[in-house]
């Protein structure tokens, strides 16, 4: 279950709501494919950060959590600890790794969870010093299986009634009758 003094950070613009401990603080990143960040205030403490994938074909929970993984193996004295299928707390399938690699200052630790809907992989990336993220271990799991995807409303507009462009600029105008550039036309 999730702590009562949790707060709850909602992104309407994708979809998703994420529930973190009282003395974090939740960031919207708005830098695709990082859509929030999420953690402790003070320094060398747990960091969280929210990322948005999109896929060309469906993925399972654990084949988005292994599309990321390569990224992280170069990382001194890498080492994966623990990998889990997980229900989290609304029913929805997710995955998720856990491991510890050799940083600056001494052991860290971190996990990557996986959540998919549809072409939509979000993938949540959870570090800090291996004291601290042990320490926090239960604050982590329930802010990790707090996570939620909802229907996304951006500008309050339900995603079914909205022209939804994904990162690029879109078309510099939507009437075709005085359209020229292949930009607009590719569009309409």
């Amino acid at each position: 279950t999730i702590p009562s003094n949790f707060e709850t950070h909602r992104d309407e613009i994708f979809g998703f709501e994420a529930s973190y401990p009282s003395d974090w603080k939740a960031v919207e990143a708005r830098n695709p494919p990082t859509l929030a960040r999420i953690g402790s205030v003070e320094p060398g403490g747990v960091q969280s950060s929210v990322f948005l994938l999109y896929q060309a074909n469906i993925l399972s929970p654990d084949a988005a959590v292994d599309s990321q993984l390569p990224q992280f193996l170069d990382r001194p004295g890498f080492r994966q600890l623990a990998e889990e299928e997980l229900i989290l707390e609304d029913g929805t399938p997710s995955f998720r790794i856990i491991y510890e690699w050799r940083d600056t200052d001494g052991m860290s630790q971190g996990s990557l969870l996986g959540v998919v809907r549809g072409s939509q992989n979000f993938v949540i990336v959870t570090e800090a010093p291996q004291d601290v993220y042990q320490a926090r271990a239960e604050d982590i799991r329930a802010f990790l299986f707090s996570f939620r995807i909802t229907e996304a409303t951006p500008l309050g507009i339900p995603r079914d009634q909205a022209l939804t462009l994904f990162f690029d600029d879109g078309p510099i105008i939507l009437d075709p009758a005085i359209a020229h550039e292949s930009q607009s036309i590719q569009y309409i």
